[in-house]
């Protein structure tokens, strides 16, 4: 008997009466209806088209390859435009659906607010299909015995292989001879092109772009309208206090939620203030030499009454000093 039986055979009982972690944080979520499609595809013949560890390679044949999987949810109380939701290099649709801590994906979020979610796999990625043929003959042809090999074979011409879907791990060991794991052909373009990446959902700019579109989306034409309507007459607001506190603008011309105020010594002003916590504005005599005294000041829906009364008093301008004169 395998003397790990009884063990793996204890650790699924505790498995099976544990109780389960729950996957969400939003309660119960009511739906018209869910399911899961597929889109295209093409009919291919295959010579290598599966096998079986049971029963061995398949038969030559036709099957259908390339085809895109979309999962799609439909609250009951539906409005609005449909969400789809279009994963990034090295992910699958899996990456909207949930976290890898078990809390809530962008596409129950969505789900939740009313809107039509649609999450699609790439094709060759994830639930979408792709063709084995490639793998399947490296793995059956010249009389090799499938028991003997993996059941999934990953191989490609070597002009492919930088192109080649997901994270292959490989095994490697390190300078003292210890076995170690690595992420080996990463098509990361963000680690070699850092700010210059253009295709990739981990860069700053795609994450930026994923949260904008969100935060639209829910505030829809009319919403939108009011947040630009509170962040100019809070903008003006904080201006004139501003003014009055001896921190004038710069320029004369209308603006909309952004103006640069005059710190004749904007750059070790704003350093000392952000060592107390305080974000004053953004110093421009950096990019900008000739405004060397100027910061500019952003106020937005996010910055509460509290915010803009620590902004001005810290960049309120000293009173004079008062001397008395005796006769």
């Amino acid at each position: 008997m395998n003397p790990f039986s009884n063990f793996t055979l204890g650790v699924a009982m505790l498995a099976a009466f544990a109780p389960a972690q729950a996957a969400t944080l939003g309660g119960p979520l009511t739906l018209e209806d869910e399911g899961a499609f597929f889109v295209n595809g093409k009919t291919v013949t295959s010579n290598f088209p599966g096998a079986s560890l049971l029963t061995g390679p398949s038969a030559p044949g036709k099957i259908t390859v390339n085809q895109m999987y979309v999962h799609y949810r439909i609250p009951v109380a539906k409005h609005g435009a449909p969400v789809v939701m279009v994963h990034g290099s090295n992910h699958t649709g899996m990456t909207y659906e949930t976290t890898p801590d078990g809390r809530e994906g962008w596409a129950t979020y969505f789900a939740r607010k009313g809107a039509p979610v649609y999450v699609v796999d790439h094709a060759g990625r994830g639930r979408s299909g792709f063709d084995p043929t490639p793998f399947n003959q490296a793995r059956d042809q010249s009389g090799a015995n499938p028991a003997s090999l993996p059941t999934l074979l990953l191989a490609t011409h070597e002009r492919h292989v930088r192109n080649m879907p997901g994270r292959i791990v490989g095994e490697t060991v390190d300078a003292r001879g210890r076995r170690g794991y690595v992420l080996t052909l990463a098509t990361r373009e963000q680690h070699i092109r850092r700010e210059r990446a253009t295709s990739n959902i981990c860069t700053n700019q795609g994450l930026c772009a994923l949260a904008v579109t969100a935060y639209l989306s829910l505030l829809g034409r009319h919403g939108l309208r009011s947040l630009a309507e509170t962040n100019y007459q809070a903008a003006h607001a904080v201006a004139t206090r501003l003014d009055a506190a001896g921190a004038p603008r710069v320029f004369a011309a209308p603006f909309f939620n952004e103006f640069a105020v005059h710190a004749p010594d904007a750059a070790a002003e704003w350093e000392a203030l952000a060592r107390d916590g305080v974000v004053a504005g953004f110093p421009l005599g950096r990019w900008y030499p000739e405004l060397d005294g100027a910061l500019l000041v952003c106020v937005t829906e996010t910055h509460g009454a509290e915010h803009v009364d620590r902004l001005v008093g810290a960049l309120a301008a000293p009173a004079p000093a008062v001397r008395s004169v005796r006769g």
